[in-house]
């Protein structure tokens, strides 16, 4: 496969654009096809993504801002992804008892 071929460029490219667009269309290839993988459960990459950090707690509650720092996409807006699993009934929100102000998800 030849990224000429699938992008259907008529110019050549150098070897630097070449690399880069290899990497963009491989990244969309990759990310086109686990959210096809997804797409029968209705969520998407990032609730994926927290529904893996809560799997790795192993039953024990983890805060918002540790689930934050772990994220793969570090701009997701966490507090929206967890009230989503909410409504599925994926995960629970819970107020820690010592820290009436900090919430634990598991």
């Amino acid at each position: 496969m030849r990224i000429e071929d699938e992008i259907k460029s008529t110019v050549a490219l150098s070897i630097a654009k070449k690399v880069i667009l290899n990497l963009a269309f491989t990244k969309n290839y990759v990310g086109d096809k686990f959210n096809e993988i997804l797409k029968p459960f209705e969520i998407s990459g990032e609730q994926y993504n927290v529904l893996r950090i809560l799997r790795g707690q192993k039953g024990k509650p983890i805060n918002m801002q540790d689930i934050q720092d772990r994220m793969v996409t570090k701009n997701s807006n966490t507090t929206r992804l967890i009230d989503k699993l909410l409504l599925k009934k994926m995960v629970e929100r819970n107020v820690c008892p010592e820290n009436r102000r900090k919430i634990e998800i598991l």
